[in-house]
């Protein structure tokens, strides 16, 4: 993605330039540079340029053209990444009654469509809704493509997302164990498509209870993450995370401890100390102590440093990983243990 936005911002200020913002190749690269900007994670920098696309398009070609449906499900796709999903639902609802009435229920488009709504639909907390049209999906592009097209393993993964969601992690397995294999022999395995996969079969195998096969997966991801994205990264902090909360679990203290302060420590560099994914800790090579949540502000209070925002990781008395997510308490709480 880097690669590729360097090359279409050049394409770009080539046709500025030259004064032809208005061409069809200004459009092209206008479109590849947002998703590069997609790809990269970058919304802000994405969103304003997938806009002007479609409006070009749908000046140019008019409102049913495939290009301008194209273009209203990558913006509905990137409201999706930034949690923006009513807006996302009319890009994609809009997109997949386009898609419906010009090119049919059954063409690729009106699939995908279809897909990103599911996400969001399981997002929102319909699971089984969203189970039913992946699977709809699924079984549409094994008919036309074959169980190993690189269609049907998106889809096949988002079904298994959805079935461990419910609960099912068995079920989950099969499907993300074969969605991820075939996604690694179509892109390699240091691909983001196939890293997600593998994460995803990571999760339900340890919820299996085969946390030494989950382990190693996940050090796996931690590595390839690492090396693609650097070890600041919110993936390889995540999983980082993850591990250290499963070490914990174990009662592998020793190795949990150091694991969790990188996280921190990480995330605190990174993003601030007032983010909701760090704590401010007076004391982080130890133990941040007894916090108390502030039913004024939203979030815990440490003794000796005053309001954490969110806490999101922290060590506890005994050295162990605690985890929280924002929590609204009608009275405060005098101290966080590991249940909480």
């Amino acid at each position: 993605f880097d690669d590729a936005a360097r090359v279409f911002e050049r394409l770009l200020l080539r046709h500025r330039e030259g004064g032809d913002s208005a061409s069809e190749g200004y459009v092209v690269s206008l479109n590849g540079l947002g998703l590069a900007r997609l790809g990269q994670r970058d919304f802000a920098a994405a969103e304003p340029l997938l806009e002007e696309v479609l409006a070009a398009r749908e000046q140019a070609f008019g409102q049913d053209h495939p290009d301008s449906i194209t273009a209203l499900l990558n913006l509905g796709t990137l409201c999706k990444e930034v949690q923006e999903r009513a807006k996302a639902r009319d890009y994609l609802e809009e997109a997949l009654s386009r898609s419906v009435r010009v090119m049919g229920p059954e063409h690729d488009m009106t699939l995908s469509a279809k897909l990103v709504l599911a996400t969001i639909l399981r997002e929102g907390g319909d699971a089984r809704a969203a189970l039913a049209i992946q699977e709809e999906v699924y079984a549409a592009r094994i008919g036309r493509y074959g169980a190993e097209d690189i269609r049907s393993l998106v889809a096949e993964d988002a079904i298994g997302v959805s079935y461990y969601i419910l609960g099912d992690f068995e079920t989950a397995e099969r499907y993300a164990r074969h969605a991820w294999e075939g996604i690694e022999a179509w892109f390699g395995p240091d691909h983001r498509q196939t890293l997600a996969a593998k994460q995803g079969l990571a999760l339900a195998i340890n919820r299996l209870g085969r946390t030494d096969e989950a382990d190693a997966l996940r050090l796996e991801l931690i590595e390839s993450y690492t090396r693609l994205e650097g070890p600041d990264h919110t993936e390889v902090l995540g999983l980082k995370s993850d591990r250290a909360v499963q070490l914990w679990r174990e009662r592998r203290f020793d190795e949990a401890r150091p694991l969790a302060r990188a996280v921190l420590e990480g995330r605190l560099r990174v993003l601030g100390a007032r983010h909701p994914a760090a704590l401010i800790s007076g004391d982080r090579n130890t133990r941040a102590g007894p916090l108390t949540f502030n039913t004024t502000s939203g979030g815990f209070a440490h003794p000796r440093t005053g309001t954490a925002t969110y806490a999101f990781l922290a060590f506890g008395r005994t050295g162990i990983v605690v985890q929280f997510m924002q929590f609204h308490f009608a009275s405060p709480s005098p101290d966080v243990t590991p249940e909480a």
